[in-house]
C-alpha cells in the first residue's frame, strides 16, 4: 500500500502549497494538467486548466453547467454570478460564451483567491472574497444567472443548501433568471 500511495503522490509534480484559514491548498502540474486541490491524491481536484488549451474545461460537470446555462437561457445574460472560485473554470467559460457579460465571482477563501490570480490567471477584480451567503443576502444587484458551485472535496456548507439561502438567491435573480447548483456532494455526518 505505502507503494501505491508513493506512485499516486508523484504522478503530479505540487508546485505550490500553502494553508488558508479554511483549508490546505496544492497546485501540480501533470503533463499538460494544471490543478488545484484542497486534498492530495486520490481526492478529486477542485479544478483543473489545459496548458495546451485553456478554453477546453476539463471535468463533466463543469460542462454540464455551461451547457445547461446555453439550453437554458432565453436571451444572453448580462450579469453572472458564480458563488465558488476553485480555479475560475466557469468565470473563464462565461466569459467566452458572454463577451457582453459582467462575471462575477465570491469566493469566501482569500488563499483559493490569491491562488487562482497567481496560477490560473483569475482576474482578482472580478471576485468579492466573502461568504456567498453573506453576499447574497446583502447584494442589491439581480443575476440573470447565479451559479451555486460553492464546495470543497468533501461537502457543501450546510448553509448554502438551506432553504433561506435559496430565498436569498431568487431575491438577487433578474426576471427570468437561471440557477444552476452543483450539488454534486453533501456533508455524510450532516443526514442532508
Amino acid at each position: 500500500r505505502l507503494l501505491v500511495l508513493h506512485l499516486t503522490l508523484t504522478s503530479a509534480d505540487i508546485i505550490y502549497r500553502t494553508n488558508s484559514s479554511f483549508t490546505s491548498i496544492y497546485v501540480e502540474r501533470s503533463r499538460h494538467l494544471l490543478c488545484l486541490r484542497f486534498l492530495l491524491a486520490p481526492a478529486p481536484p477542485e479544478g483543473c486548466v489545459d496548458t495546451l488549451d485553456r478554453h477546453r474545461i476539463v471535468f463533466e460537470y463543469t460542462q454540464r453547467i455551461v451547457g445547461a446555462s446555453v439550453l437554458l437561457l432565453s436571451r444572453s445574460p448580462q450579469k453572472i454570478l458564480v458563488l465558488g472560485l476553485g480555479c475560475g473554470t466557469l468565470a473563464r467559460a462565461f466569459e467566452a460564451l458572454y463577451p457582453d457579460a459582467h462575471v462575477h465571482n465570491v469566493e469566501v477563501d482569500e488563499g483559493v483567491v490569491a491562488t487562482a490570480t497567481r496560477f490560473f490567471g483569475v482576474r482578482r477584480s472580478t471576485i468579492t472574497p466573502q461568504d456567498a451567503y453573506e453576499y447574497i443576502r446583502a447584494t442589491t444587484y439581480r443575476y440573470d444567472l447565479i451559479v451555486a458551485d460553492a464546495f470543497d472535496s468533501a461537502y457543501i456548507p450546510h448553509h448554502l443548501r438551506s432553504s433561506t439561502f435559496f430565498k436569498h438567491i431568487r431575491s438577487a435573480m433578474a426576471p427570468r433568471g437561471l440557477l444552476i447548483a452543483n450539488t454534486r456532494r453533501v456533508c455524510p455526518t450532516d443526514g442532508a
